[in-house]
This record gives structure tokens, sequence and C-alpha cells, in this order.
């Protein structure tokens, strides 16, 4: 029987599509919560001047 995906994984797979490793990315912050579930992770938008907004997972 399959595991469902949790809301946080759900949103996590959506948020690592901007990532050219996205398994890689979503198989690690995977892991790291399931090992601190404690940790919220979140995902912010940085501008650096002059490049363009880039989406980054805290």
């Amino acid at each position: 029987m399959a595991s469902k995906e949790s809301l946080t994984q759900a949103w996590l797979r959506q948020n690592v599509q901007f990532y050219a490793s996205r398994d890689r990315v979503f198989a690690d912050i995977d892991q790291t919560l399931s090992r601190f579930p404690s940790l919220r992770p979140k995902s912010d938008v940085y501008s650096a001047h002059p490049a363009r907004p880039t989406l980054i997972l805290s």
C-alpha cells in the first residue's frame, strides 16, 4: 500500500519545481523535516540587484 503524500510534502513538491535539482532538493528537505518535525518550511523571494527575483526555501 503506497503512503499518501502529506500536505507539507505536496507544498514542498510544488515549490521545488523551480530548482535545477528538484528531486535532490525535495529528498533532502523531506528527510530533514522527518528528522526534525518541529521545523516549518517557508518560501520567500530573494532579490539581489541586478539579478532577477529568485524563490528560496528556508
